[in-house]
């Protein structure tokens, strides 16, 4: 999954044109790609150090509707 958002960041960055908007949509675009391969990245290091398969996107009732990004149940 990180590959494919990386790639579609290279072919945001290449097809940039002139106007002022698609380059604030497309900047927007990227940034959001950026910080969703940097959670996927953290999740994964999480991953492979406590030796368990997260849930991902938990929402736990008592945080009324908030969720986490990951949860580990042992920890």
């Amino acid at each position: 999954m990180t590959f494919k958002l990386e790639s579609r960041i290279e072919e945001l960055e290449k097809g940039r044109r002139d106007t002022d908007a698609e380059n604030i949509k497309r900047d927007i675009e990227i940034y959001e790609l950026k910080a969703k391969i940097a959670k996927l990245r953290c999740i994964q290091i999480a991953k492979e150090i406590l030796n368990e398969k997260p849930i991902i996107e938990y929402h736990p009732s008592f945080l009324d509707g908030l969720e986490l990004d990951a949860f580990f149940q042992k920890y």
